[in-house]
C-alpha cells in the first residue's frame, strides 16, 4: 500500500463540478434534504406527535369472509423521461440487441404417415370434467388514495425546470358475495396543470390544462344477469396553451432520441458460397409433406348436442353532460382562448363479455 499524495488528490472544486455535470447530483441533494426531513420527523415524534404511516392495511378473516382495507396517504412521485432512459440504457445489455439466427439443425422426426393417432371422444372429455362446490364467500375492498403528486419535469438538474403536475383522490368500495358484486368508485377533483417546479414559484406560473372533474362509477349485478355499471364524468374543461404543448414536444423528443453508441453498426454479412451445394432430402423437415392425423370410422366425433353458453345481460352506461375544449394562445399561464369546442357525450355498451369471447 502506497499512500495517495496531494498531487494524486482529487481537488475538491473539480470533483464538485463533476457532480453537477451529472444526473445524480440533484438525487444526492434531495437525499441530504429528506434526511433533514427524518430528523424533523424524529424530533416531532420526542415531542409526542405520532408519526404518519405512507401505507395503512388492515386484513380480517373470518370464516370464508374476507375484508382489507388499504389506505394510502399523500405522496409526490417525480418523473423524468431523460433519467428513465437513462435508467433503461444501464441495465439493457447490448447482446440482447444482437439478435442472431442459429441454423436450423435436422432433427430426427420419425415418419408418421402411416401413424394414426386416435382422438379422445368428447364423452370421456366431458366425465372427466366435474364441478366443484364452493361455500359462498364475501369478499369486501376498501381502497383510498389521498391526494398523490405525480409530476412529470423537463429537466431534473434544474428546479427551476418546466413540469406538469397531475393530483387527484381515489376512493374504491368492492362487494363479492358468490356471483354478486357491488362496486363504486370515485375519482374525485382529477386535475392536471402546467407550472415551475420551484415551490417558491409553483402558485404564480400555475396554468391548468384539465380543471378539476370528479368521476364516479357505480355498478352491481342484479339476480340472474351481469355487470351493471354506470360512469358518470362531470363538466371536462381542457384547455391546450403553448406552454403544455411546448413541454410534451420536449418529453417526446426526448423519448425519440437514440441512445449514444461508440460501436458502428455493421450490416449483417451472408456467406453464400455453399448456395448451390447438394444437400440431404428428408420429408418431415418440410410442413406440407408430413402426413396428417387419421381419424378412425369407429371413434365417435359427436356426442350429443353441444350445450348453449348461457349469456349474461351487460350493461355500462357513460354519460358526459360537457366537454369544453379550448386552445389559447399566449405566453406562459397568461393566455387567451382564440378557438373552442363544446360536446357532450352519452353511450351504452352491451354483453361486452360475450362479443370479445367471439375473437
Amino acid at each position: 500500500m502506497f499512500p495517495l499524495q496531494a498531487a494524486d488528490a482529487p481537488k475538491k472544486g473539480n470533483l464538485l463540478k463533476i457532480m453537477k455535470n451529472t444526473l445524480v447530483y440533484p438525487f444526492i441533494i434531495n437525499f441530504m434534504r429528506s434526511l433533514s426531513e427524518d430528523s424533523l420527523s424524529v424530533a416531532s415524534s420526542d415531542s409526542g406527535i405520532p408519526p404518519r404511516s405512507m401505507i395503512d392495511v388492515t386484513y380480517q378473516q373470518t370464516g370464508n369472509d374476507m375484508f382489507a382495507d388499504i389506505r394510502i396517504f399523500s405522496f409526490t412521485l417525480i418523473l423524468s423521461v431523460e433519467y428513465l432512459m437513462k435508467i433503461a440504457e444501464f441495465f439493457s445489455n447490448p447482446a440482447d440487441q444482437q439478435t442472431s439466427v442459429a441454423p436450423v439443425g435436422h432433427k430426427s422426426v420419425k415418419n408418421t404417415n402411416n401413424a394414426v393417432t386416435p382422438k379422445p371422444s368428447r364423452t370421456s372429455r366431458s366425465s372427466q370434467s366435474v364441478e366443484a362446490t364452493n361455500p359462498s364467500s364475501q369478499i369486501t375492498l376498501n381502497l383510498k388514495v389521498e391526494q398523490p403528486d405525480i409530476i412529470l419535469v423537463e429537466h431534473m438538474d434544474n428546479i427551476d425546470s418546466k413540469a406538469m403536475i397531475l393530483n387527484s383522490e381515489i376512493v374504491v368500495k368492492l362487494r363479492m358475495s358468490g356471483e354478486h358484486q357491488v362496486i363504486n368508485g370515485v375519482i374525485k377533483d382529477l386535475q392536471l396543470y402546467t407550472c415551475n417546479y420551484n415551490p417558491a414559484k409553483r402558485a404564480e406560473t400555475k396554468g391548468n390544462v384539465l380543471h378539476p372533474v370528479t368521476i364516479s362509477l357505480a355498478g352491481s349485478t342484479p339476480v340472474g344477469k351481469g355487470l351493471h355499471l354506470e360512469l358518470l364524468v362531470e363538466e371536462v374543461l381542457l384547455r391546450v396553451s403553448p406552454a403544455t404543448i411546448e413541454l410534451l414536444n420536449s418529453v417526446l423528443v426526448t423519448m425519440s432520441k437514440s441512445p449514444t453508441s461508440d460501436e458502428a453498426e455493421e450490416e449483417e454479412q451472408f456467406n453464400f458460397a455453399s448456395l448451390w451445394e447438394q444437400k440431404s432430402f428428408r420429408e418431415s423437415d418440410f410442413w406440407f409433406l408430413k402426413g396428417d392425423d387419421a381419424l378412425e370410422a369407429t371413434e365417435d366425433s359427436i356426442v350429443g348436442q353441444p350445450v348453449p353458453k348461457t349469456i349474461l345481460q351487460e350493461l355500462c352506461i357513460i354519460s358526459m353532460p360537457s366537454i369544453v375544449i379550448t386552445l389559447e394562445a399566449g405566453v406562459a399561464n397568461k393566455t387567451l382562448p382564440f378557438l373552442l369546442f363544446e360536446t357532450s357525450l352519452k353511450g351504452c355498451a352491451k354483453n361486452w363479455a360475450s362479443q370479445l369471447g367471439k375473437f
